[in-house]
């Protein structure tokens, strides 16, 4: 993939490998599971919220390598920029090391996640601690 096509995205819900939409990245590299390196705010309902107006906790996710093609469909699935916002940060892979990379974020407040439904307090919502 060439510098110009090359996109990083941070997955934290139904993206991720054992995820039902995980099929949307199968023509990107999988570059490992990662953790966030700011804390936000996890919520889920029928899928996880991550809003950074809450800061709790670190996301446990996983990391894609992907093109162009593959970030417009994460787009048209997150609902970017209505829904989901598409936004920049830091992160670290499980080598230890810092990437920065995309990851979809809910523009709520905390009273709004509240009402989605309960927080996820480890940040991961594959294996969840709910409040």
């Amino acid at each position: 993939m060439s510098q110009s096509n090359k996109n990083l995205v941070f997955v934290y819900g139904t993206l991720r490998r054992s995820g039902f939409y995980n099929h949307l990245l199968k023509d990107s590299e999988f570059l490992g599971q990662a953790l966030s390196c700011r804390k936000f705010g996890m919520f889920v309902n029928e899928y996880p919220f991550v809003t950074p107006f809450v800061e709790h906790t670190e996301i446990v996710g996983e990391v894609y390598e992907v093109d162009v093609s593959a970030l417009q469909a994460l787009d048209r699935l997150e609902g970017h920029p209505e829904h989901y916002r598409r936004c920049q940060t830091r992160f670290v892979l499980a080598n230890s090391k810092e990437i920065e990379a995309f990851i979809y974020l809910y523009p709520g407040q905390e009273r709004d996640m509240l009402l989605i439904g309960p927080e996820v307090l480890n940040g991961d919502y594959i294996n969840p601690r709910y409040s």
